[in-house]
């Protein structure tokens, strides 16, 4: 996976597999972004904590992502 944001070129993600889920870390010149995707019932959780130079650890986003159908919708690509 990779990604990009704010003021900054894309960022290749570095992770590990676990029995739970999987991290992914991006690291960017003013902070590192810990991605963990965990187990949840029949979904994932993912959350994103960012670690900056000199901070304590802060939560920077959490998500709950969950399946769903996409019968009857249409797509325009």
């Amino acid at each position: 996976m990779d990604t990009f944001g704010g003021l900054y070129e894309p960022s290749l993600g570095l992770g590990a597999a676990s029995s739970d889920g999987f991290s992914i870390d991006y690291r960017f010149p003013d902070a590192i972004y810990h991605n963990r995707f965990e187990r949840l019932g029949r979904g994932w959780r993912w959350t994103i904590v960012e670690q900056a130079p000199g901070k304590p650890d802060k939560l920077f986003a959490e998500y709950k992502l969950a399946p769903a159908s996409c019968r009857g919708m249409t797509f325009d690509f």
